[in-house]
């Protein structure tokens, strides 16, 4: 599933939706903001945030806002053409570091008994 903006966001453009998603799938074109669904997790962040309610599920679109299903696919795809890295996520995984081992004979003898340097 993906969401669509419609109308309602035409004019007002207000971007709280951009602000709230965590993998920055909104974007800015023109007169209204769109949903790149090849990398939007679906979580619904940007429905709640709204505050004109122009974000839809794909299949819950009202019927008069349909063609804004074709217009954020449109957009979509020229975000592609000017920015190719589409589809990989804006973050990385963390990557793991292990200390690093020393062989035994790399480390310095332990010294029994009280005695300290």
């Amino acid at each position: 599933m993906a969401y669509v903006i419609c109308e309602p966001c035409i004019g007002v453009k207000d971007g709280s939706c951009a602000d709230v998603c965590p993998v920055d799938c909104i974007h800015e074109a023109g007169d209204q903001w769109f949903v790149d669904p090849e990398v939007c997790l679906d979580c619904g962040a940007c429905v709640a945030a709204c505050p004109v309610g122009a974000v839809f599920a794909d299949v819950d679109v009202p019927a008069q806002w349909t063609p804004y299903i074709e217009k954020n696919a449109r957009l979509a795809n020229e975000h592609e053409a000017l920015n190719p890295s589409r589809g990989r996520t804006p973050w990385e995984p963390p990557v793991r570091f292990t200390r690093p081992t020393s062989s035994p004979k790399d480390r310095r003898p332990r010294r029994s008994g009280p005695e300290r340097d």
